[in-house]
C-alpha cells in the first residue's frame, strides 16, 4: 500500500528540492581518509590517472556509439606535460571511457591538465563521427598514494509527491518561459543551462509575459504586487561553489542581469565580436556551473511569483488552476 501520510516538502525550501549541481572541480573523496590525507599533503610531481566516463546524451546510454579499434592508446606531448590516453570499451566494444595519465603535484593540477584535452576530443568526435559524446562523471586517482576522488552523477536529497495537474494544455507567454526553464534544468551542458535561465532573467520584470501582466494591471487600475527581488544567502543555500557568485548577494535581480550581459553575449555570440571565451577550460566550466546554478534558483523564484501573481490579479479561474498545477505545495 502507498504511504499517504508521507510529508510534503515546503516549496520554498530549494536546498531540499533541487538536485545539487556538481561542477567539474567538485571532487568527492572516494578512498580511506588516510590515503586522501597522505595525497593532499604530498607536493611531489607524481603519476595521476583521470578517467572520464562517457555517455550518449540522445540514446541515454553510458557509452557512445563509437567502436574502439586497434589504436586504443595514444600519446600527446605539450610544453607543459606528457599525456597518455587509453580508450576503454564495454563488453560490446563500445567506447565507454578514456583514462588519461599525466604527472602532477595533486588532483587539482591533474584535472586541470587533462580536462581541456578531454573536452576538445569529445568536441572533435561529435563533429567527425556525427555522434553525441558527453562526459557524465570523472574519477581521479593518485597512483603513489592510492587515493581516489569522484565527480559523480548526483541524485536529489528528497523526492516530492507527484500531484495531479489541474491544467496541462493551457498556453500563455508565461508557460513558454516555463518550457525554457525545463530546457535549462534538463541540459547537461553548463553553457546551455546558463543561457536558458538568462532568457528568463532577460525578460524580467517588464518584457514579454511580465509586460503582459503589467499592461493588464494598468488597464484595470491594479497596482502590480510584484516584489523587487534581491539575491539572498538563503536562496543560495546548497548551491554549487558560492565563491563564484558571492559578489552578487544583496543585489537586485535586474542589477545581476545587467552585470552578466557581457558574459552572456560572450557565451551566446562569441564570433560576432572580439570577445571569446574558451569553453573547454575547467575554470570556465566551473564558473558556468556555479552561475547557472544561481540563475536556476532565481528563475524558480521569478516564475513562481509571476504565476501566483497572475492568479491573484485575474478574475479568470483558469489562472488559479494554473497556479495549483505549476507551483509546488499549492
Amino acid at each position: 500500500m502507498r504511504n499517504k501520510t508521507k510529508p510534503q516538502i515546503p516549496r520554498n525550501n530549494m536546498s531540499e528540492l533541487l538536485i545539487p549541481t556538481v561542477g567539474p572541480n567538485k571532487l568527492i573523496p572516494s578512498s580511506p581518509k588516510r590515503a586522501i590525507t597522505k595525497s593532499e599533503q604530498d607536493s611531489n610531481i607524481r603519476p595521476f590517472g583521470c578517467t572520464f566516463y562517457l555517455e550518449d546524451t540522445r540514446a541515454r546510454t553510458k557509452y557512445v556509439a563509437l567502436e574502439v579499434g586497434e589504436n586504443v592508446d595514444f600519446h600527446i606531448k605539450t610544453e607543459q606535460a606528457d599525456i597518455d590516453f587509453y580508450m576503454q570499451s564495454d563488453d560490446k566494444n563500445k567506447l565507454s571511457s578514456i583514462l588519461i595519465g599525466c604527472m602532477a603535484d595533486g588532483k587539482e593540477q591533474a584535472l586541470a591538465t587533462t580536462f581541456p584535452h578531454m573536452q576538445r576530443i569529445t568536441s572533435l568526435w561529435c563533429l567527425k563521427y556525427k555522434r553525441p559524446v558527453n562526459i557524465f562523471s570523472i574519477e581521479i586517482y593518485d597512483n603513489n598514494n592510492k587515493a581516489k576522488w569522484l565527480m559523480p552523477a548526483v541524485t536529489p536529497f528528497n523526492s516530492p509527491l507527484v500531484g495531479r495537474p489541474t491544467v496541462t494544455l493551457w498556453y500563455t507567454a508565461l508557460t513558454s518561459l516555463v518550457a525554457v526553464f525545463k530546457e535549462g534544468m534538463n541540459s547537461t551542458i553548463f553553457s546551455h543551462k546558463f543561457l536558458s535561465y538568462f532568457k528568463i532573467l532577460e525578460a524580467y520584470p517588464s518584457q514579454g509575459p511580465f509586460k503582459i501582466i503589467n499592461n493588464y494591471c494598468k488597464t484595470k487600475s491594479i497596482e502590480v504586487p510584484r516584489e523587487s527581488r534581491v539575491l539572498s544567502e538563503e536562496l543560495l543555500k546548497g548551491a554549487f561553489d558560492k565563491t563564484y557568485h558571492a559578489k552578487y548577494v544583496g543585489n537586485k535581480y535586474t542589477r545581476i542581469r545587467d552585470d552578466l550581459k557581457d558574459y552572456r553575449n560572450a557565451i551566446a555570440h562569441p564570433f560576432i565580436s572580439d570577445t571569446f571565451i574558451d569553453l573547454d577550460t575547467i575554470e570556465v566550466q566551473a564558473e558556468l556551473a556555479a552561475i547557472s546554478n544561481m540563475l536556476e534558483r532565481m528563475a524558480i523564484e521569478i516564475l513562481e511569483e509571476e504565476i501566483g501573481l497572475l492568479s491573484k490579479v485575474s478574475p479568470d479561474n483558469i489562472y488559479k488552476q494554473l497556479a495549483e498545477s505549476y507551483i509546488y505545495g499549492k
